[in-house]
């Protein structure tokens, strides 16, 4: 038996908010990026969409109510669901990550690539983003 799983319907939300227009990065570019590299580790912070709360005067703006409920329930971190998920998402990585961002660590939404160019130290710079990550939690 699987977990249970909130699907809200936000297209009227969706259709009032407007679009942000953050830049995505190119996944062909950072493809291309990584060539020269022999290492690669891969990390999806699957979770991290949860990790980024809702500014409090926009949380009624998610209310929902479950069948057969009374009480109206509202998200007080960002669902996937919401139009500008993706960009807000994608602008907290980069500002984490900045630094290290186009040397040996590339991000595309919840997704991060630690690249080198040989092994030696690879786990060490593996641990960075974890650190980096968890300390503005």
């Amino acid at each position: 038996m699987g977990a249970i799983r909130i699907c809200v319907d936000f297209r009227n939300l969706n259709l009032a908010t407007p679009k942000d227009e953050y830049l995505m990065p190119m996944a062909d570019l950072l493809v291309d990026g990584a060539a020269k590299h022999e290492i690669f580790s891969y990390m999806d912070r699957h979770s991290g969409y949860n990790q980024i709360f809702i500014v409090e005067e926009d949380v009624h703006k998610t209310a929902f109510r479950c069948a057969g409920s009374i009480r109206t329930l509202e998200y007080v971190v960002m669902p996937f669901s919401l139009k500008n998920a993706r960009a807000t998402y994608q602008r907290a990585m980069n500002a984490i990550f900045h630094d290290k961002m186009g040397q040996n660590l590339e991000v595309y939404i919840d997704n991060v690539v630690v690249k080198l160019e040989s092994r030696p130290g690879h786990l060490s710079e593996l641990r960075q983003p974890s650190r980096e990550y968890e300390s503005i939690n």
